[in-house]
């Protein structure tokens, strides 16, 4: 895939991931998931490049894959890590505690794509999913604390 990596400017960079993050979480999907962009159009996440507008997600800050990830599932069509928060009848969830989920297997030595993006928003097959970041604050937070960000629209409970 040609994300770019190592390329930088004004809008952030692309990178390769080579362990888990620092919460141990992965919020990924596999190649060839088709992401609404600003212009109507769909495109491949692994096509994406820094500075792309998605619909509703704004400007990508910053992409990449990575080879360590969990089981994938198969959420309403789409394949994605278990970890990710998706948008499911007004209610942000993990795909993975979700019942519209089914485990589709690990798909062990097969790259799974992420990106960030400025308002941590994108459409996949008309479904609401959080980007890898999730909430401002990235992965300064826990997967619960970002959930609780995400439901309540705000950070009030960190102060």
């Amino acid at each position: 895939p040609n994300l770019g990596f190592g390329k930088q400017g004004v809008f952030g960079s692309a990178f390769k991931v080579t362990g888990l993050s620092s919460v141990g979480r992965v919020f990924c999907f596999l190649a060839g998931t088709k992401i609404e962009m600003s212009d109507g159009f769909c495109k491949n996440i692994e096509n994406i490049e820094v500075g792309d507008e998605c619909l509703i997600g704004g400007t990508v800050m910053s992409l990449g894959y990575s080879m360590d990830h969990g089981p994938l599932y198969d959420y309403k069509g789409v394949l994605v890590t278990g970890s990710h928060a998706v948008l499911e009848d007004g209610l942000w969830v993990r795909v993975e505690g979700s019942p519209l989920a089914k485990e589709a297997g690990s798909f062990e030595d097969v790259p799974v794509f992420f990106l960030s993006n400025k308002n941590h928003r994108m459409i996949i097959n008309g479904v609401t999913f959080a980007d890898n970041d999730e909430t401002e604050y990235g992965d300064l937070i826990s997967d619960e604390g970002s959930l609780t960000i995400l439901n309540n629209g705000s950070a009030k409970w960190l102060e």
